[in-house]
């Protein structure tokens, strides 16, 4: 027998066979560093190309695919980060059938934060949600508010495994509106948003331009990208601007849209906040040392592991009142 899910919290929490990686790549490398930070034991790895046995892999076995005879008539749990795993469960099925297993197989599969269909996609950072929060430090249980003037706020909820606690989560913000909203937060999410319309989104980094949902919170426009429905972008906004955790703020600002003029980048360094600028179009140079930098393209990269580039534990564990005071030392 052989089943799917893409429930991380279930397979690991609810199950208690024996775990397998299937994979000895990066994503597979990462799974095992994962399940070891988050005290979860498992066997080791499986990959084809092993040759010859025994072969030691991060410190743990691996194991040639064929090996899985020898825990016939056993249920076991395996863990698929592969790219294309298709291929795999058609082996793993023969395998199951064969020497009589019960495979419940982990595969990183889920829905867009930008779509509204039920489409699934491979996402390996949404897989490794499960255990960075477990990892995240956050005090009394309230997790960070993390403030985007497009849609990556939304993918950084995902990323770390975590309720969403902005409303700017799937949004379109011009530089200037968006820095203005940071400086004055809770005069902002105070107002909700009342008057919705259709406008046209700002110009893409192809050129081309759709119309969407907006509306405005005093004088910010917002404007809902990835929405159809007027009342439902609404709605969102209202109900997510409840949820911001003031204490510990986070924002990230890039340059999706265009230049940023030198005014709106120097209030921007100086919001007494987490940033991070992402930058698409070119690297900044010359930025404030407490802006972290990151590829835009590279945060939002659904096939490669976040940890690779960038160490979002290590910057969202960091305390914020030390964050904000060496930010006002400098």
């Amino acid at each position: 027998m052989l089943r799917l899910t893409n429930n991380t919290k279930d397979f690991i929490e609810n199950h208690q066979s024996p775990i397998i990686v299937y994979s000895a790549g990066n994503a597979g490398y990462w799974t095992g560093v994962f399940l070891k930070k988050c005290s979860v034991d498992f066997l080791g790895f499986l990959d084809k190309s092993v040759t010859k046995e025994p072969v030691y892999y991060d410190g743990k076995l691996l194991y040639h695919p064929g090996k899985l005879w020898e825990f016939r008539h056993q249920a076991l749990r395996i863990i698929l980060p592969l790219t294309q795993y298709n291929e795999v469960i058609t082996e793993l099925l023969f395998s199951a059938q064969k020497y009589d297993l019960d495979l419940l197989c982990l595969v990183p599969r889920y829905r867009r934060i930008t779509e509204n269909n039920k489409t699934m996609h491979y996402n390996i950072n949404v897989m490794f949600g499960y255990f960075r929060e477990k990892l995240l430090k956050y005090p009394q249980g309230k997790p960070p508010t993390i403030l985007s003037n497009t849609c990556s706020a939304g993918y950084m909820y995902k990323a770390l495994g975590l309720p969403l606690s902005s409303p700017t989560i799937n949004v379109g913000i011009n530089s200037l509106d968006f820095v203005n909203l940071c400086k004055n937060l809770k005069h902002y999410m105070e107002i909700p948003m009342e008057k919705m319309y259709f406008a046209r989104v700002f110009p893409m980094p192809n050129n081309g331009a759709v119309y969407c949902p907006a509306g405005k919170i005093d004088d910010a426009e917002i404007l809902f990208a990835h929405e159809t429905d007027l009342e439902k972008a609404k709605n969102s906004w209202n109900i997510l601007r409840e949820n911001l955790n003031y204490d510990d703020v986070t924002c990230i600002f890039s340059d999706r849209f265009g230049a940023i003029s030198p005014d709106v980048m120097k209030d921007f360094s100086n919001l007494p906040m987490r940033k991070i600028f992402l930058y698409y179009q070119r690297p900044p140079v010359f930025i404030d040392k407490d802006i972290l930098v990151e590829n835009g393209n590279a945060i939002h990269d659904i096939y490669t592991v976040l940890e690779n580039t960038f160490d979002i534990l290590g910057f969202f564990n960091k305390p914020f009142n030390e964050v904000v005071h060496e930010q006002n030392i400098i």
